[in-house]
């Protein structure tokens, strides 16, 4: 597996005001500008290599936590935003339990077309989606469910999303590292999938 960097963007109101953060979108251009050596058809193609969430609104202004297998531009920022950034050790990923938070889109493929998943399947969706990913939920915590809706490039853009909190225990470590590295799910190029994991023996 690549080297994984993590870290957060903290936007003052200012640069929240300035980049017109609005949605999910904005928030999308806002975090590929971080990344300069991606250009043209290579900065799309490559977003899948960058995640991130959102955290809303804290003290010190919005919070946007990132993922990626190379890290963001930290320096010669406006002073509106800060970027804060970190080798992931790599054993961080070799625990057996964590607990974890996460955004995900949930959908399933039905007749060529990715469709939500209706909300009375969730629980089984995310336990087969986990077992498939290299992990289990010994604890599992469904929060809101709805959907989020933008404007990219002139069409309008519509995507179901879940908050999901639990435990996890890891079934397979290199395929749990995959998962962490690859997002779980889709949607992850908007801030979906993304695992903040915490390993509880640090807690």
């Amino acid at each position: 597996m690549s080297e994984l960097y993590a870290g957060k963007i903290i936007l003052k109101p200012a640069a929240v005001a300035r980049l017109r953060i609005r949605d999910r979108y904005s928030l999308h251009r806002m975090v590929l500008d971080l990344y300069p050596h991606l250009e043209g058809d290579a900065k799309e193609t490559s977003v899948r290599d960058v995640q991130w969430a959102d955290r809303g609104e804290h003290l010190a202004g919005r919070e946007v936590l990132l993922l990626s297998n190379r890290p963001p531009m930290t320096e010669g920022l406006p002073d509106d935003v800060r970027v804060m950034v970190k080798k992931l050790p790599d054993s961080f990923l070799e625990h057996e339990t964590y607990r974890i938070r996460m955004d995900v889109n949930p959908c399933r493929c039905v007749d060529g077309r990715h469709r939500a998943v209706p909300r009375g399947e969730l629980e089984n969706w995310l336990h087969d989606k986990a077992k498939r990913s290299g992990f289990s939920f010994t604890h599992l915590q469904i929060g809101r469910y709805g959907a989020t809706r933008f404007t990219k490039e002139g069409h309008r853009v519509t995507f179901a999303e879940l908050r999901v909190d639990g435990i996890v225990r890891v079934l397979d470590t290199d395929l749990f590292k995959q998962t962490v590295a690859n997002g779980f799910g889709r949607g992850k190029a908007f801030g979906y999938g993304l695992m903040q994991i915490i390993p509880i023996s640090l807690q």
